[in-house]
């Protein structure tokens, strides 16, 4: 969970459950940073909300979300990556330490769509 308030330092809390280090772990603090780094306000979920918030709460957290594939994935390290073979979702999810939601979310980017296709295109 991130939380900000103005006049107050922001606040990210992470599950217990979460083993430190585990990819999902490395994920959730880098989405939860994401936040930080690209929303303004609170995106706490309230009980009584209209359609708006909602979208503007998945558009939160998909920013954040971006920014974390961003961050833990750079394009150039996935370069390399695929240079050297990695191919699989799960290959590149153990090279970056990250789960594999986060490498399916860093490939579908517009800054990878033609990376990906110039790998595609060497093995056919």
């Amino acid at each position: 969970m991130y939380f900000h308030e103005e006049g107050k330092p922001p606040t990210i809390a992470l599950s217990e459950r979460l083993s430190e280090g585990s990819s999902l772990y490395r994920c959730v603090l880098a989405e939860e940073l994401g936040h930080h780094f690209t929303s303004a306000g609170n995106l706490l979920p309230s009980r009584y909300f209209y359609r708006l918030w909602r979208s503007n709460i998945s558009r939160g957290e998909y920013k954040a979300r971006k920014w974390a594939a961003e961050t833990l994935i750079p394009r150039q390290k996935l370069k390399a990556a695929l240079a050297a073979g990695a191919r699989e979702t799960w290959e590149l999810a153990e090279e970056f330490g990250v789960t594999c939601e986060i490498v399916q979310l860093r490939l579908s980017l517009n800054d990878c769509q033609e990376l990906i296709r110039s790998y595609r295109g060497q093995e056919d």
